[in-house]
């Protein structure tokens, strides 16, 4: 009989009967539990279990079973709350001794998160291109997991680049707001130096005939620091290689010890480039050593006259010639008392000079320090670098304050020749721009003559040059125009797509001139771009990932290949879960997966 009210008459043999009996056939005693909050880390961190009741003949009382140690009685409310882990399955008896019980429901733990991090260094001491790859432990926790990098708030991101040497800290954050702090150092290579130099100046030997001069050499020692081996250039200030016997450049070698023979008077640059392209540079300079002797007054300088420093040379052979160096005119000395007095020398300027001793064939070369200028004039100098490693295409823009009178003259020198003008004298007016100049005398842009400059170091002369200044004054400015490294593009990471979240790849890009564009292309087109190197969207495949620069460099790329692994998969799942005649409230059944690694099953997001 169905669940319904009923009522029973009895009657017997001589149609005589009793009154109507009536009786109830209570509906089924059912129980049904769902978990309806797990275990987590928030304000109310409780798991919750509520537990519905219908059918049976009313006055219920409940058990309770945990972890399968048997029944106990339960007198508390629904929804039940626990804040210990574990199995629960509860059982209702009613006033007629019926009974039911609930499925199992599993109470998991809300443990903190766990990662791991991976941390590439900076390629270059003191560069900003180290990285960090954090994977987390997903079977620690409950996914999706979220990651807050350094304070830069929660997201999904895994790969971090574009990082300074330092220590960071990242929160992870998982789906039961469970979070678990981590710190990871990020380090970088050691400045690259040099333990010991010896610098052996220029020699002459006046007793044999004829001199020998022995030229100079810079002898490196102790070169540590960087990664792998080393490039070592010697260079001239304008960043040409010098002229020496010995090779140039060296490498790559993994030596300490380099040296660079037979070298002339001058100021030289030694460039030391990494394994990792980091480039470092250090000063020398050759000087000679003299076996006469020359005397010099403290400079001395004024606006009308220039920089005047007077000279006296003893001893030696004689006669005598001198000359500004490299290439001013010969003036000979043939007579004591053997002085020179060079005036109108430009101020903020290093003067050089050469005196050569005819009768011994030796030579002494001198350098004046530069003197400052007594002028109020101010120069101000912006440059624009080379645009691309090996380009010839640098130029600068100035401003000039201060200045009297209303015209200027100006010439451009390198610093490996400060006696040729490599602009030729320009000259200008106010409100009368000369030689192609844009602006006037106060703040222009040079156009002519100077541009395509390449990588090294100038000096910048100006003038005052209006006939109506009673002492006109000069003064001068150094100035460098750099040159990028060589483009180029390295992998960091990359980590396999899984589920709803596409595969990663970082890569970073070095040399050139910031900012970078990088351009993931499929074989065929370019697909994605972004400005970091960090790719999250791409679907798996093969890609030549490239980077472009702020001026168009020759492009360097990398290919990636990415990889999705399969989301699981059912493969068995059947249409049936129990006998459809008998209501138990037992459910048995088996279903089957494919997916990668161990999985887990979960009924109602149990």
């Amino acid at each position: 009989m169905t669940p319904g009210t009923y009522s029973v008459l009895v009657s017997d043999s001589n149609n005589c009967s009793s009154g109507a009996i009536p009786f109830t056939i209570a509906d089924e005693l059912l129980i049904t539990a769902s978990l309806i909050k797990d275990l987590d880390c928030s304000a109310s961190p409780d798991a919750e279990i509520n537990v519905t009741v219908s059918g049976g003949n009313g006055g219920n009382t409940f058990e309770l079973n945990t972890n399968g140690g048997g029944y106990v009685a339960y007198g508390g409310g629904f929804p039940f709350t626990t804040t210990v882990a574990g199995t629960y399955q509860f059982r209702v008896t009613d006033s007629a001794g019926c009974e039911a019980e609930t499925s199992i429901i599993t109470v998991t733990p809300a443990p903190d998160p766990l990662a791991t991090a991976v941390a590439n260094d900076a390629t270059c001491n003191g560069l900003a291109d180290g990285s960090v790859v954090i994977t987390v432990d997903t079977t620690v926790g409950t996914g999706p997991y979220m990651i807050d990098f350094n304070g830069l708030g929660a997201s999904n991101q895994t790969s971090y680049s574009g990082l300074v040497a330092g220590s960071y800290t990242y929160d992870v954050i998982d789906a039961k707001e469970c979070r678990a702090t981590f710190s990871i150092n990020v380090g970088e290579p050691d400045a690259v130096t040099i333990g010991g130099d010896n610098n052996r100046n220029i020699t002459c030997d006046a007793s044999v005939s004829p001199s020998v001069t022995t030229l100079g050499a810079i002898i490196l020692t102790g070169i540590t620091g960087g990664t792998g081996d080393y490039t070592i250039s010697l260079l001239n200030l304008d960043n040409t290689l010098a002229t020496t016997s010995s090779p140039n450049p060296v490498g790559p070698v993994s030596t300490t010890t380099v040296t660079f023979d037979d070298l002339n008077f001058g100021d030289y640059l030694v460039e030391i480039v990494d394994g990792n392209s980091c480039r470092y540079t250090f000063e020398y300079r050759i000087e000679t050593q003299p076996i006469f002797t020359v005397s010099e007054t403290s400079p001395v300088g004024t606006c009308l006259g220039g920089v005047t420093v007077d000279i006296s040379i003893t001893g030696g052979t004689g006669p005598f010639e001198l000359r500004e160096f490299p290439s001013g005119i010969l003036i000979p000395l043939s007579a004591p008392p053997r002085n020179h007095q060079f005036t109108n020398l430009p101020f903020d300027t290093a003067f050089s000079y050469e005196v050569i001793d005819l009768g011994s064939g030796c030579n002494d070369i001198r350098t004046i320090a530069p003197q400052a200028s007594p002028s109020s004039m101010v120069i101000d100098i912006t440059e624009v670098p080379v645009s691309c490693s090996g380009d010839v295409d640098g130029s600068f823009s100035y401003s000039i304050t201060g200045y009297a009178g209303n015209e200027l003259t100006y010439e451009v020198y390198s610093v490996t020749d400060l006696n040729t003008n490599i602009a030729g004298s320009l000259t200008f007016n106010n409100g009368n721009p000369q030689g192609g100049l844009t602006g006037v005398a106060a703040t222009g842009i040079v156009t002519s003559g100077v541009v395509n400059l390449s990588p090294g170091v100038y000096q910048l002369r100006v003038f005052e040059t209006d006939i109506s200044i009673g002492a006109p004054c000069n003064t001068a400015l150094e100035f460098t125009i750099e040159e990028p490294e060589v483009l180029g593009i390295s992998l960091v990471s990359q980590q396999d797509g899984i589920c709803t979240r596409s595969p990663e790849v970082q890569v970073v890009a070095t040399g050139g001139t910031i900012p970078y564009t990088y351009i993931a292309n499929d074989g065929a087109v370019d697909v994605a771009s972004n400005s970091d190197g960090l790719f999250t969207t791409l679907p798996a495949g093969t890609y030549d990932i490239r980077v472009e620069d702020a001026n168009s460099c020759p492009a360097a790329s990398v290919s990636v290949t990415l990889v999705t692994i399969a989301d699981p998969v059912f493969t068995s799942v059947p249409v049936f879960v129990d006998d459809v005649c008998v209501f138990d409230n037992n459910y048995t059944f088996t279903v089957t997966a494919t997916g990668v690694g161990q999985l887990e099953y979960g009924i109602d997001d149990g």
